[in-house]
């Protein structure tokens, strides 16, 4: 029943701000966008695509309510933007990307980020050459908190392992004993260990 109360918070907002726009905008729901073209076998589920005029909005739903989401330069969902806008562009003269979360058990309203096609396709280059890497298993990895959160690799990642045994058994500094402040900069450190 919750649930229900807050999907329906996010059509209202869908069609708020489709009846918002000049003329009648085409509509996709939970499309599957391939971004291949950026990174390989690359592809999402966009939960909505608006596009009116030379406007796309790529509108993302988040349940959860643990951790705000921005959508200012949202990689998800600049990577579903890449993948709409290759979908598109070829019907529709694409110059703008909207990006839209809502996230009604964080915020009362959507968060909203606007650049142009030609930033989203800077962002697809950039993401493009990274992504190489990484398919290539080059590059460098960076495990910490934030970055391997929500990671589907973590369990198996080579470099959070490592950073983590490291962490476990520091062995650079042995004094005989410690003080609050380093016992609490210790368990800072290892928060990731525990998890």
């Amino acid at each position: 029943e919750e649930m229900q109360g807050f999907t329906d918070q996010y059509v209202d907002y869908v069609e708020t701000l489709s009846n918002s726009l000049p003329e009648k905008p085409y509509m996709a729901v939970e499309k599957r966008v391939e971004f291949d073209e950026y990174v390989p076998e690359g592809f999402g589920t966009a939960d909505c695509i608006l596009i009116c005029g030379s406007v796309m909005h790529v509108i993302d739903f988040k349940y959860g309510q643990g951790v705000p989401v921005s959508a200012e330069k949202n990689p998800q969902l600049l990577l579903y933007a890449l993948g709409a806008y290759e979908s598109f562009r070829m019907l529709y003269p694409i110059q703008s990307v909207r990006l839209s979360i809502y996230q009604p058990r964080v915020s009362e309203g959507a968060s909203e980020w606007m650049c142009t096609a030609e930033e989203l396709l800077e962002f697809g280059a950039y993401v493009k050459e990274r992504a190489a890497l990484a398919w290539e298993g080059r590059g460098e990895f960076s495990p910490g908190e934030s970055t391997c959160r929500f990671c589907r690799a973590k369990a198996r990642c080579r470099a959070r392992a490592d950073k983590n045994v490291e962490l476990a058994f520091r062995t650079m500094k042995r004094p005989p004993l410690i003080s609050p402040e380093e016992a609490g900069d210790y368990l800072k450190k290892g928060e990731d260990v525990a998890r």
